[in-house]
């Protein structure tokens, strides 16, 4: 069986802003120790067991050459450009439709990863991918990744699970119900029950499964898979003719053949800015600065500056301060998640030219 990874990075990672930019979002940022833009990192972890043939990045038409340039070890064809932004549903029938072409009568899987995770041991990561592509390999199901939760989170969603399914120390569990991102206190019921997984967002499947789940539970979308081709010349009206929609609420949330595999390392989605201290060097009183800084008497802050002007800072106290060419942002760290406001406020003000 032909052992496939698409990796989605079509995303803006508003949350940060001002480094994330239209033409260089998040994954194309260098936002941990490592000195690797995050799409890099992601290829790099599975390529010691997904040849680069067999790894496919689907993102924006406008994010296709600077994806190109930032991994050049991949064939350019394997980097497909959606016709439209249309969420994660039509973007993985597309995905399929292309792979379907690709290898035709021939059995694949495929595993459906992220560009923007943070993600150790890689080693024990890749032990988990390939038990759970062995397991709907064999079982025909769905599965997807649940991290054991470490804290209350309110920023992710969460998976309910049921019996184990396997005998294995990597557990495959029922999935009993998909959860939206909860409360506060919604988040503590479920963190204290042990019952619950946080949804990591990638996916686990052979390609005749997908098809045929999404034929039944999406058939907007699922029945015209198979037109989804680059030799089809009416791929793009077919596919701007599909609403967007989320593969969670399209097949996770319908689907019969659910499962989800527990993680057995450590995983952090990198959400907003606040998020950089698990995974970045700080100095003796907890800042994490780059670029052209002097900072005096600063503490537990992310002072970062892009730009070759200088700045400063005197004082700062859990406080983000980000520099660019253009752009200047500040705020407390506990308000990270809220620059996405500062965001959609520049787009009601007619001040894209800064996205």
């Amino acid at each position: 069986m032909i052992r496939n990874v698409v990796i989605m990075a079509g995303g803006s990672g508003e949350r940060f802003w001002p480094l994330s930019r239209k033409n260089k979002p998040k994954q194309l940022l260098e936002l941990t120790s490592s000195g690797k833009v995050m799409i890099a990192e992601a290829i790099d972890r599975v390529a010691p067991m997904i040849d680069y043939d067999n790894i496919y990045i689907i993102t924006g038409e406008h994010l296709k050459k600077p994806i190109e340039d930032a991994l050049p070890q991949l064939p350019k064809e394997n980097i497909i450009a959606e016709p439209a932004k249309r969420n994660t549903a039509p973007c993985l029938a597309l995905a399929a439709g292309i792979l379907a072409n690709k290898h035709i009568g021939k059995e694949q899987s495929i595993a459906v990863l992220t560009a923007d995770q943070i993600i150790e041991p890689e080693e024990n990561f890749r032990n988990t991918i390939s038990k759970a592509l062995d397991y709907v390999e064999e079982h025909g199901v769905i599965s997807t990744i649940g991290i054991v939760p470490d804290r209350a989170e309110t920023g992710y969603g969460y998976i309910e699970t049921g019996n184990k399914l396997n005998d294995d120390e990597i557990g495959i569990y029922e999935v009993v119900s998909f959860k939206e991102k909860p409360n506060e206190a919604t988040a503590e019921q479920y963190f204290s029950s042990g019952k619950y997984l946080w949804n990591s967002g990638m996916f686990f499947y052979r390609l005749d499964t997908f098809i045929d789940e999404m034929k039944l539970n999406a058939p907007e979308i699922g029945s015209k898979i198979e037109q989804l081709t680059e030799s089809n010349p009416d791929m793009r009206n077919v596919f701007e003719s599909f609403a967007g929609i989320s593969i969670d609420y399209a097949l996770m949330e319908k689907t019969k053949k659910a499962v989800v595999t527990e993680a057995n390392f450590h995983w952090d989605d990198l959400g907003a800015f606040d998020a950089l201290d698990r995974v970045n060097n700080t100095d003796g009183n907890g800042n994490i600065i780059k670029g052209n800084v002097v900072a005096i008497n600063c503490k537990d802050s992310i002072i970062i500056n892009s730009s070759d002007r200088l700045a400063t800072a005197y004082g700062l106290c859990n406080t983000v301060l980000i520099q660019t060419e253009d752009s200047v942002m500040s705020c407390y760290k506990k308000d990270a998640q809220h620059v996405k406001q500062i965001v959609d406020a520049m787009k009601a003000k007619g001040l894209e030219g800064y996205l």
